[in-house]
């Protein structure tokens, strides 16, 4: 990354999806290869709760096809969202589900959720919102170094809890290399301290948007997959999963997570002395202090986020034990009378991210006259189309595991590790899953590991909930390589921070990462869920 400082928008500082890798023949091959390999191999047949469980052709379609997809997505042969494209084709030619059945997956009300959620954080950029709250963050943070780096990893982790993690890392990691270049001597005079406090700065920006994603639902993609692969099983004992009910379970995890990330990073594996000679104070501030008061614009993407974020939070009734927050369950107002079995309600947190976006469209903008607060021009270059295909794509899959009859051999596959004590299956998980997450995109893991967790707790008769959440969360912790995360990414191509340094912290953080989230959810899960 330059030095130059990124505008909102600019597409140059984030890597391109697949950026730097050439699809070999061997990997384009491999997941066709393993799709053949499910039809044609011998696949025995299990013993199930109620008898023997067949592989049939369509459990080995199915097979076959969720092996496909994630060679593809780990190898990224072709960019993530072609890949997702896939059970729109095999699905129907294999005559496990229709067309009619497949294809309105790909426009599910968490990925109309995840539209509005991102054309908020555009408006962010696009306003100028995002750069006056981090010059607040790095103004009370000082220049001390460590509070310097709890500032950055503070500011990306609150930020990103409403943001896209990407987003996020892009917004901040500009300013947090302009911070470093003004507080510290040219790259070629810094001795080994200053070398470790930039690798630290860098790291804080990533590893925060990271940690603070997992905060909320719209925070990072793998927990809206979560809620959309628990609301397709919603019959089946699984608890509906609210904003509000997730907010239970994520901002203890964040307010946990961030201190911990900050102790290991500034004291275990990159040592920054207390006392490092840093620029002063004023001066910083004064190079990062935004040109202007704040714009009529600016206004009204807070006070439009605000609101969203507080209609979330109170849409469902929050309970926690036998108690019922109060002001909340007000989506009850448009819910009408049942007519036998479970209410549905009209209105859905996707109601309200798009009714959000749809007024940053409406309102004319004062800041730039002839055009709204957020021009559909500018949103439409942006959007993350790609994101919204995959989760399309593992949704589709995901639907079809149970017609096909996947899920109830997976189930007999792995009735084996019912011998496990909770806490020691749920950390064999979210290790597993931290480990995949490493090399593959945290989006792709969590999409073609939900059905496998779910036929999982399944096959040893054990609840599903903490499994998945425990699956979803791990999903977020690959912070060793910079091919785990754009955010990792991002962080390496500024220079600041080396391959080694990344490793080093990030599995460090890794371990601490399952081990609080396995704890979370052991403790809050059921007090939250039930």
């Amino acid at each position: 990354m330059s030095e130059r400082t990124l505008e909102p928008g600019d597409d140059d500082g984030a890597p391109a999806e697949g950026a730097g890798r050439r699809p070999t023949l061997f990997a384009t091959l491999l997941g066709p290869a393993l799709f053949a390999a499910a039809l044609l191999a011998p696949l025995p047949a299990l013993a199930g709760r109620d008898g023997p469980v067949v592989a049939t052709t369509s459990v080995r379609c199915v097979l076959g096809l969720t092996l496909w997809m994630a060679a593809w997505w780990m190898t990224e042969v072709v960019p993530l969202a072609v890949t997702s494209l896939l059970p729109l084709a095999v699905l129907p030619l294999a005559g496990v589900a229709s067309a009619r059945t497949v294809t309105p997956t790909y426009f599910d009300e968490t990925i109309a959720l995840f539209l509005g959620g991102f054309a908020l954080a555009l408006a962010m950029e696009h306003s100028g919102l995002h750069r006056r709250f981090a010059h607040a963050v790095v103004r009370a943070a000082g220049t001390s170094p460590r509070r310097l780096v709890l500032g950055f990893l503070l500011a990306a982790g609150l930020v990103s809890m409403w943001v896209s993690n990407t987003a996020t890392a892009l917004m901040l990691m500009p300013v947090a290399t302009t911070v470093v270049r003004a507080v510290l001597p040219p790259s070629e005079a810094r001795g080994a301290a200053h070398r470790r406090f930039a690798a630290c700065v860098v790291l804080a920006v990533a590893y925060g948007a990271s940690l603070g994603g997992v905060g909320t639902l719209v925070g990072t993609p793998p927990n809206m997959i979560f809620r959309g692969f628990v609301e397709q099983h919603a019959g089946e004992g699984l608890p509906s999963v609210s904003f509000g009910r997730w907010l239970v379970v994520g901002v203890p995890l964040v307010a946990v997570l961030l201190p911990v990330a900050w102790l290991l990073l500034v004291r275990v594996a990159l040592p920054v002395p207390r006392d490092l000679p840093l620029g002063e104070r004023r001066e910083v501030v004064a190079r990062l202090a935004p040109a202007s008061r704040t714009t009529f614009d600016e206004h009204v993407v807070l006070w439009t986020f605000v609101a969203a974020a507080l209609a979330w939070v109170t849409r469902e009734p929050v309970t926690i034990g036998d108690s019922t927050m109060p002001l909340t369950g007000w989506s009850a107002w448009f819910t009408p009378p049942a007519k036998g079995g479970r209410p549905e309600s009209f209105v859905r947190d996707s109601t309200v991210a798009i009714a959000a976006a749809l007024l940053l469209f409406l309102l004319p903008s004062r800041t730039r006259p002839g055009e709204r607060v957020l021009p559909w021009a500018y949103a439409v270059r942006r959007l993350p189309w790609g994101s919204l295909l995959l989760f399309g794509g593992g949704f589709a899959l995901a639907e079809a595991f149970r017609p096909s009859g996947l899920n109830d051999y997976l189930a007999a596959a792995f009735r084996g590790l019912g011998g496990l004590p909770s806490w020691a299956l749920l950390l064999v998980v979210g290790f597993g899953i931290t480990a995949v997450s490493e090399v593959a995109s945290n989006t792709a893991t969590i999409t073609m590991m939900l059905p496998v967790l779910y036929a999982l707790a399944q096959g040893i008769g054990a609840p599903p909930l903490p499994i998945l959440l425990v699956g979803t969360l791990s999903a977020s912790c690959g912070f060793m390589l910079p091919v785990a995360t754009v955010a990792n990414a991002i962080a390496y191509g500024t220079g600041e921070v080396s391959a080694r340094e990344m490793t080093r912290a990030g599995a460090v953080l890794d371990v601490a990462g399952v081990l609080v989230m396995v704890a979370a959810v052991l403790l809050l899960g059921p007090l939250v869920f039930g």
